[in-house]
Order: structure tokens, then C-alpha cells, then sequence
């Protein structure tokens, strides 16, 4: 597993206002069920680019059944994208020059497709579950919030058992999101079409709805 990479100092220029520091966020979990062989989990920056190699920002030992996450309240700049990114003729971004990141949580075994996540799915097989809801760690260097929808097209790598290339259609809906400077706790609903063997439409919902029902649970497929 990769070395936690040091954490810089990040001057805040993009925002067009601050009202208030960005806030760090502790992440805890006990009594996780299915884990004798986890000894550590790793928090890192989650990149578009699969190739790269990920910025882990946080560190923590599972312990009792349990762990604990100390995200820090600053990221460095090279961490952060901008919001807007290229689809902001379609989203209303309260302050198009905010930038954020999403976390990803590793889980430290001898198999490098096990991850973390929260979510009200045990099995989390998005291939056969047509409904999932997710809680995702969004950092903002900014207060700023998004509604709006955009839908695109793109290429689905082979990743079913048969080896099938399914053709993907994406829509990605911010429901009135408000994010605070810092961390922040997202909803995101997953909805799956499977349209025909060809296509498969995809919808994320990312709001700020309740998500008390999501549970831990790990997942075996590679990081998305």
C-alpha cells in the first residue's frame, strides 16, 4: 500500500467568497461485520484518470470491528477540480470558480479490488440491483450548491462475468445540492436500466437527503 502523501497548506484564490474555513471531518464505524482479515484502511483523493496513482490523505487501523478517519480540513490544490468542469452550460453552480474532490476508501487486504462504502445496499452489485443510495465525502474549498442535469454518452469497459461491453448512458442530476467549505456527507442514488444487452442507462441523484439508513459494506470490483 502506497505512503500517506504529506498534506500541504492550500491558499484559498478561486472563491469569489469565503465565508467560513473549510471544515475537516472525522469518519467512524463500529461494530463492521466480515472483516478478520482488514488491518488497515486508507482515505484518498479519487482521480478521473484510473491510471493514476491516488493522493491517500488519511490513515486508520481497524481495530475492534471498527475504525476511525481524521480527514484534514485543507487539501492540497493539485488534490482539486473545478466544479464547473465541462458541463457548466448545463449545471447552475452558485460559484462557477469552486473546486472540490471526492474521497475513496480503501480497504488494506491481499486483494487490491476491496473497497469502502456506506451505502443502504449489503450486496452493492450495481449490475443486478436497480436502486442503491450511497453516502459520498465531497470536499469543496467553498460554500457552493448545484442543480441542474446533464446526460452523456460513453464507452463501458468489459466488466460483467460474460466479458460483455455494454454501451452507457449517464445521467447525473444535482438535486438543489449545498455544500459547505470542507467535508461534506452526500447522498447519491443509483439507478440502473438495462435497456437492452446493449445499453445501459445509469442515473446518479447527488442531493443532501438523509442517509442514517446506509450501512458499512465492502466492495469487490475495482475502484470507480
Amino acid at each position: 500500500m502506497m505512503i500517506p502523501a504529506l498534506i500541504c497548506g492550500m491558499v484559498f484564490t478561486g472563491c469569489g467568497t469565503q465565508d467560513s474555513d473549510p471544515k475537516g471531518l472525522s469518519i467512524k464505524a463500529d461494530n463492521i461485520e466480515g472483516f478478520e482479515h482488514v488491518a488497515q484502511i486508507d482515505a484518498y483523493i479519487v482521480q478521473r484518470e484510473l491510471w493514476g496513482d491516488p493522493t491517500i490523505i488519511a490513515e486508520a487501523s481497524f481495530v475492534n470491528n471498527g475504525f476511525e478517519l481524521d480527514l484534514p480540513s485543507e487539501l492540497p490544490v493539485t488534490s482539486l477540480v473545478p466544479v464547473a468542469g465541462e458541463h457548466a452550460q448545463n449545471i447552475s453552480i452558485s460559484d462557477p470558480s469552486a473546486k472540490w474532490a471526492f474521497l475513496g476508501i480503501d480497504v488494506k487486504s491481499n486483494d487490491d479490488a476491496l473497497y469502502l462504502i456506506l451505502t443502504n445496499d449489503n450486496a452493492h452489485n450495481q449490475a443486478d440491483n436497480q436502486e442503491t443510495k450511497d453516502v459520498i465525502y465531497i470536499y469543496v474549498d467553498c460554500p457552493v450548491s448545484l442543480s441542474g442535469e446533464v446526460t452523456e454518452m460513453e464507452s463501458q469497459l468489459p466488466w460483467s462475468s460474460l466479458h460483455l461491453s455494454f454501451e452507457t448512458e449517464r445521467t447525473t442530476t444535482y438535486s438543489n445540492l449545498s455544500l459547505e467549505a470542507g467535508w461534506n456527507i452526500v447522498c447519491r442514488e443509483v439507478t440502473n436500466d438495462f435497456t437492452s444487452d446493449e445499453l445501459l442507462k445509469r442515473h446518479f441523484t447527488y442531493s443532501n437527503k438523509n442517509t442514517s439508513d446506509c450501512k458499512w459494506h465492502i466492495i469487490v470490483h475495482p475502484r470507480q
